[in-house]
């Protein structure tokens, strides 16, 4: 991909932050369609793996 594309390798820092907020508010809205209280779940609200990790495999 970055062969194709290398321009993506300096904008996904950022990308992956704002990719975790969509992911939590998707997890929050399936948990209450689905009978359960997001409250009750600690869903962190940060990603837990840096940039690095995600990109090194080490999650």
């Amino acid at each position: 991909m970055f062969e194709i594309h290398p321009s993506l390798r300096a904008k996904l820092p950022g990308e992956i932050d704002k990719g975790w907020i969509l992911a939590r508010k998707r997890i929050e809205k399936w948990l209450e369609r689905n009978g359960y209280e997001s409250e009750n779940y600690q869903i962190p609200k940060r990603c837990l793996y840096t940039y690095q990790q995600a990109m090194e495999g080490e999650v």
